[in-house]
C-alpha cells in the first residue's frame, strides 16, 4: 500500500504543471500601473485645483521653500507644507531656472484654475 501511494504521489508531481512567474508579474504590474495612473489622475483632478483658492500665495510660499527662507515653524508649517506638495506635483526640471519654473507654475494653475 506505502509503495502504491509513493508511486501515486510520484505520477501527481509529474503531472503538475511547472511555474509560470508570468501569472504573478502581470497582475504585480497591472495593480502597479494602475496606482501610479491612479494617483496622476488625483493629482491634476483634486489636488492641483486646491490651489485655485489663491495660486499666488502658493507661488510665493514654494519661492520662499526654494529660497530656504520658510521655516517649519508652527505657524509657517502649514505654508510650507502646501509649498511642497505643488513641488511634489509639479517638480523643477534640472536646468529650469527658479522664474522660469515659477512662471510655468503659474500658467499651469492659470489653466488649471479656468
Amino acid at each position: 500500500m506505502n509503495q502504491q501511494a509513493q508511486q501515486q504521489d510520484q505520477i501527481e508531481e509529474q503531472i503538475k504543471p511547472p511555474f509560470n512567474p508570468l501569472k504573478v508579474i502581470i497582475p504585480v504590474l497591472i495593480a502597479l500601473l494602475s496606482v501610479s495612473l491612479m494617483a496622476q489622475w488625483y493629482a491634476s483632478n483634486v489636488t492641483l485645483p486646491r490651489f485655485c483658492k489663491d495660486p499666488q500665495q502658493a507661488l510665493r510660499q514654494l519661492s520662499k521653500l526654494l529660497d530656504d527662507e520658510a521655516s517649519i515653524q508652527n505657524e509657517h508649517r502649514r505654508q510650507t507644507m502646501i509649498a511642497a506638495k505643488l513641488l511634489f506635483l509639479h517638480p523643477m526640471k534640472q536646468d529650469e531656472s527658479k522664474p522660469d519654473y515659477l512662471r510655468r507654475l503659474n500658467y499651469l494653475m492659470l489653466n488649471q484654475c479656468n
